[in-house]
């Protein structure tokens, strides 16, 4: 099994940061269709599942909508801050002196921001029934996810610290035997 490098979580945290806040800039909700009433013919399957279905592909291609600043407001500009924290954090733990101090914010940050996104897909503002998701919150999902999980690595990374390694300095060499003769000669 590999394992990421130390590096590549600060660049997967920056990256999921942008991700939310592309997602946040894209359209987050739109009114749901109102319901088709009409005859069902027998042997005709017109039910809950087929609706899902035409709502999967409405999350994905609809354009229609309220952005995810516009839809959340205040709650959007906390998460676009958040999202800006929890980027600066992860670059500035890459200084070994300052790695220790913005560990807890990176790592609350990230959770707050998953925890944001997830709570906002499950409850739009306003009724929810009159609302249905759109490919920016799905998005803000994604990217909220991996900085999430990669945020709590990044803050939970050994301290890294300089070591300095010592110039080498070569033994001395062995002393002299005194009671040494010269080699025999034939």
């Amino acid at each position: 099994m590999r394992t990421h490098g130390f590096r590549t979580h600060i660049l997967l945290v920056v990256t999921g940061a942008v991700a939310v806040l592309a997602g946040l800039s894209r359209v987050w909700y739109a009114r749901a269709p109102l319901p088709q009433v009409g005859d069902i013919a027998i042997g005709q399957v017109n039910g809950p599942l087929n609706g899902f279905f035409e709502a999967l592909k409405r999350w994905a291609t609809d354009p229609s909508g309220k952005t995810g600043y516009q839809a959340l407001d205040t709650v959007g500009q906390v998460l676009a801050g958040l999202c800006l924290l929890c980027a600066v954090a992860a670059l500035a733990s890459m200084v070994p002196g300052v790695q220790r101090v913005v560990a807890p914010p990176l790592r609350y940050g990230g959770l707050a921001v998953l925890g944001i996104v997830v709570w906002r897909l499950i409850d739009p503002p306003g009724p929810n029934a009159a609302w249905e998701l759109r490919h920016g919150a799905l998005i803000s999902l994604g990217g909220a996810l991996v900085l999430g999980i990669c945020s709590q690595t990044v803050a939970s990374a050994p301290s890294r610290k300089r070591v300095v390694t010592p110039k080498y300095v070569p033994p001395p060499p062995p002393p002299a035997y005194e009671g040494s003769t010269s080699p025999p000669t034939y």
